[in-house]
């Protein structure tokens, strides 16, 4: 009597609707047995990156004017002198960050850490450059700060790593102590509520960052200092080697997000220059070069993981094989070997997009490959996918760059030039593959400037 396979189980997201097999696509999946309760996509389950415009505001009342209230309310100063206490504390504010980091920033150099990225504050980008090497990012909302931290090895790391995330809050405790200390100094020089203010806004910046809890940024969970504190002591060996390669990576991560693609590069092949073989930072790497225009050498980077696919994890593979799919098309769009390669390129993307179908850049590569095999509807249909609208600004100008290549196989004219321009407006990073889609005759960059 032959054989009966078990059907494959497809879990649903409750949110979305999205279905696949792939368990490590949603988050609540029984580790044994059938699905008995609801679950939800990765996606769905992410904070989105627009959170309320209204928490920036929060974070600097509660850290700013909050201590600047206490100090009106205890001296009842002057109007002239309240303004000019205001003034103040909206320039003290990113001093305290600056130093915060500075302190975590300083101390990793001096016990042989790597600090690979420093951010501080979050929203729109002002500036960027570096500090002895390191990529520097200042935001326009000077909240908080975040130092990026590796390691060469893991001799005396958990020790290492503690001192470093410790240095932070201790920077803002000698910054008050000194403050205390030469009161009357300080007083005479700059007025005893400047002195008092600077006092409690470092008071308020140690609190908030030695209570343990965990806080979004860009749909990313990032643990406080006093969170990590209690944390670094319990990790093991195998949690401390993280900072081997995850922190580059995570690093990548940030730059890519900042449409700094040069520089997410840079920590990537930084990264593999000791670890060769880290499927993480390759797929990153790729990531870079693929969105810079680097095709050929983004399939040198994939082809050997490609090549070990079945011995990788799920989102390994999902990943390797997006990115191996765009290369191999976008490398050869406009040749004669198209023929062969869109096909191959096409089978790549559906495998990517059956294990993670909520991965909004696995979704627009497949509706890119849907379009170059004469299928513009099928195209169209998933690129109405609600959570698109949750996703980042690269994800949100692919939607439309993809919409644009979809309208313009239809014939619609129009309709192509309309979702270009959005997608220009959107996200104006994508050059490489508009000039490869051949989506520029009709509209220029300028035009959309």
């Amino acid at each position: 009597m032959p054989m009966i396979p078990p059907p494959i189980l497809l879990y649903r997201c409750m949110q979305c609707g999205i279905e696949s097999a792939e368990a490590s696509c949603f988050i609540g999946v029984a580790a044994k047995g059938p699905q008995l309760y609801p679950v939800k996509c990765i996606t769905c389950s992410q904070p989105t990156e627009r959170g309320s415009n209204l928490r920036p505001f929060f974070g600097i009342f509660g850290g700013v004017f909050f201590p600047m209230l206490f100090i009106v309310a205890l001296r009842r100063s002057s109007t002239v002198e309240n303004l000019t206490l205001l003034l103040a504390a909206v320039l003290m504010q990113p001093l305290l960050v600056a130093s915060h980091e500075l302190g975590h920033f300083l101390t990793a150099r001096a016990v042989g850490l790597e600090p690979s990225l420093i951010s501080l504050g979050i929203g729109p980008t002002l500036w960027r450059g570096k500090i002895l090497g390191v990529p520097l990012r200042v935001h326009g909302w000077p909240t908080s700060g975040l130092t990026y931290l590796g390691s060469r090895s893991l001799r005396f790391l958990r020790l290492r790593v503690f001192l470093t995330i410790l240095m932070g809050p201790i920077t803002n405790i000698l910054l008050l102590v000194v403050a205390v200390a030469f009161y009357g100094s300080f007083a005479r020089s700059v007025g005893a509520n400047i002195v008092l203010l600077w006092i409690l806004l470092n008071a308020f910046f140690v609190l908030a960052s030695l209570l343990p809890y965990r806080h979004h940024r860009l749909g990313q969970s990032y643990r406080s200092d006093g969170l990590q504190l209690l944390q670094v002591p319990l990790k093991t060996s195998a949690d401390l080697a993280v900072y081997l390669a995850a922190t580059p990576v995570r690093s990548a991560l940030e730059l890519f997000k900042e449409s700094d693609f040069a520089g997410a590069r840079d920590v990537c092949l930084k990264g593999l220059e000791r670890l060769p073989g880290n499927p993480w930072l390759r797929v990153m790497l790729s990531a870079c070069q693929i969105t810079l225009g680097e095709f050929n050498s983004a399939l040198v980077i994939l082809k050997p993981l490609h090549d070990t696919l079945a011995t990788q994890i799920p989102e390994v593979r999902g990943a390797v094989l997006n990115n191996l799919a765009l290369a191999i098309w976008l490398q050869e769009i406009n040749t004669p070997q198209s023929e062969q390669s869109t096909p191959h390129a096409d089978e790549l993307s559906a495998r990517a997009f059956s294990m993670y179908p909520c991965v909004l850049a696995y979704r627009s590569t497949r509706a890119l490959l849907l379009v170059a095999t004469n299928r513009p509807n099928e195209a169209l249909a998933l690129l109405e996918y609600s959570n698109y609208e949750r996703g980042t600004s690269t994800d949100r100008g692919d939607q439309y760059i993809a919409r644009a290549f979809a309208f313009r196989r239809l014939n619609r004219t129009v309709d192509a030039e309309q979702a270009l321009i959005r997608a220009m407006q959107i996200n104006k990073t994508r050059q490489p593959w508009i000039l490869a889609l051949g989506l520029f005759p009709d509209v220029t960059p300028s035009s959309v400037a």
